[in-house]
């Protein structure tokens, strides 16, 4: 399966408030599947959106989940074989819930229900847990679960929609030194 990432980096107030944009976007985003033979894309647009101040405004942020619904239901129309069940796919990236981010930034369990049906897939990214600001491990096993956990909620309906979401996991580590007099049982105690 072949699935091109797809990053919307420009300003999006003007993608979600202008119908006519949208569609644009959206039929670009189809017709370059159907031309290049794609199976679909991975979207990137959520941490982008955050940083432009888009989904502090609830009203925006409808319209940014409406677009995301619109684009994999468009997707879903093409089918990969004349005779075939399969149609394009739509993975959505998610960043992690973490203390150090502001509550409505973070992609939530309501946004992942609105969203299970128009998208096959949440790339939820588990890994830089720690930063030279935050230091500590990469991805520890108990905030992956933490993540995972959020995403669902307590809804048992979602818990059940848990093949559609996707941990990255990093290959990779970061050196860092502790502080002095500071051991990692301290660090956990402070996170998520």
């Amino acid at each position: 399966m072949v699935l091109p990432s797809v990053a919307l980096e420009a300003s999006p107030v003007k993608l979600l408030t202008k119908k006519k944009q949208w569609l644009k976007a959206i039929d670009l985003i189809v017709s370059e599947c159907k031309d290049l033979g794609y199976d679909g894309i991975v979207l990137e647009s959520w941490s982008l959106w955050a940083n432009y101040g888009v989904l502090q405004d609830q009203d925006m942020r409808k319209k940014a989940l409406e677009f995301i619904k619109q684009l994999g239901l468009a997707l879903h129309l093409v089918r990969l074989k004349q005779d075939s069940d399969c149609s394009l796919q739509l993975v959505y990236v998610i960043g992690p819930p973490n203390k150090h981010s502001p509550k409505e930034l973070m992609f939530s369990s309501e946004d992942f229900e609105y969203l299970i049906e128009a998208v096959d897939g949440f790339s939820l990214m588990t890994y830089d847990f720690s930063s030279a600001f935050y230091v500590g491990p990469n991805a520890p096993l108990y905030w992956v679960r933490a993540v995972v956990q959020f995403l669902a909620g307590n809804n048992e309906s979602l818990r059940s929609l848990a093949h559609k979401v996707f941990v990255g996991i990093n290959f990779y580590g970061n050196d860092f030194v502790l502080p002095q007099g500071m051991c990692f049982s301290d660090i956990e105690q402070n996170l998520l």
